[in-house]
């Protein structure tokens, strides 16, 4: 088992290089924006607004040969109730790989290139779920080194950039103050009424400090927060994205209607920081998949250990594979 899989995970890797140089393509916009847009990685429709806004991009940036600039919105941690936590595992690696699989094509058509940026939602897990600062710090130099590693395979014209969401403060100060008068603001929890979903999301989420006595009110508390901080740093995001063409991306979220819901592989839907990679056996192959915490309770798996040159890091030495 273990060699079949070192060899299954190989060639997905040397899979992800261009099989030929750079061609040119009629009509080139019209076939970036349909690559871009295929329903193969798509897990939900696209809105008549976002296709514009992608045309738009796709023309400027080939107008003026800059590289396509997709940044997909995530977390800069990893759930704290996993045992892979503070790094990234397996999730983190296939998700990368499946979003250069849907960016292939494009690279094999435009020499420009794409850029991915990773924008990571970073020191507000400190106060939002009580992560430490070298959690978060954690998470990121373990993505840094999943891309450096992963870089060897794929297409030189892409590039992948990582931007954390304090980083586009002045300083850490400025961070935590525009933050403060966001939540000053911002309507009481008293008049917040939270779906299901969002009260599963905060109980998920959130790290109780030992000792810690909690309000009746602390989950509409920690959504205060958490939409306080959309408005305040988020948006900051979103309003670039529009002004400078970039198209927004996420792994999933239902409401999520100004940016692509590409999923993390091609049969999930979780986030992969809040999840584990895994392997679902396809016949003589394998399929990539992420398990959410819920799912990784109720699977059944070997654990069976690999090493993959050049792969380093504390997860990377043994994989999870679901028994049929």
């Amino acid at each position: 088992m273990k060699d079949i899989i070192e060899k299954f995970l190989l060639k997905e890797l040397q899979g992800l290089a261009l099989d030929r140089d750079v061609s040119e393509f009629q009509n080139l916009e019209d076939e970036i924006c349909r690559l871009l847009l295929s329903k193969k990685f798509r897990k939900y429709s696209a809105s008549s607004e976002l296709i514009e806004h992608i045309r738009k991009s796709v023309a400027n940036r080939v107008a003026n040969g800059k590289p396509i600039h997709v940044t997909f919105w995530q977390g800069g941690f990893k759930l704290w109730r996993l045992e892979e936590a503070p790094e990234v595992d397996w999730s983190e690696l296939f998700a990368l790989m499946y979003y250069v699989t849907w960016l292939k094509p494009v690279l094999g058509i435009y020499k420009p290139g794409v850029v991915i940026e990773f924008y990571l939602d970073d020191i507000i897990m400190e106060r939002l779920c009580n992560y430490t600062r070298e959690e978060i710090l954690a998470y990121h130099r373990s993505l840094q080194a999943v891309i450096d590693f992963l870089c060897k395979y794929i297409p030189l014209n892409l590039k992948f950039v990582i931007t954390t969401a304090s980083s586009r403060f002045h300083d850490e100060a400025t961070f935590w103050k525009e933050l403060d008068s966001a939540i000053a603001i911002f309507k009481p929890a008293s008049d917040m009424v939270l779906s299901p979903d969002q009260i599963a999301t905060v109980e998920l989420n959130y790290r109780r400090v030992k000792g810690e006595r909690l309000g009746k009110l602390w989950r509409e508390e920690n959504r205060r927060i958490h939409d306080a901080y959309g408005e305040a740093v988020d948006i900051k995001l979103v309003n670039e994205a529009g002004l400078d063409g970039k198209i927004l991306a996420v792994p999933y979220h239902k409401d999520f209607d100004i940016g692509l819901n590409l999923g993390s592989t091609k049969n999930s839907i979780v986030k992969y920081w809040i999840g584990v990679g895994a392997l679902e056996p396809r016949g003589e192959t394998f399929m990539a998949t992420v398990l959410s915490p819920s799912q990784l309770c109720r699977a059944k798996y070997d654990v069976i250990n690999i090493n993959v040159s050049g792969l380093g890091g504390k997860n990377f030495k043994k994989i999870r594979v679901l028994r049929l």
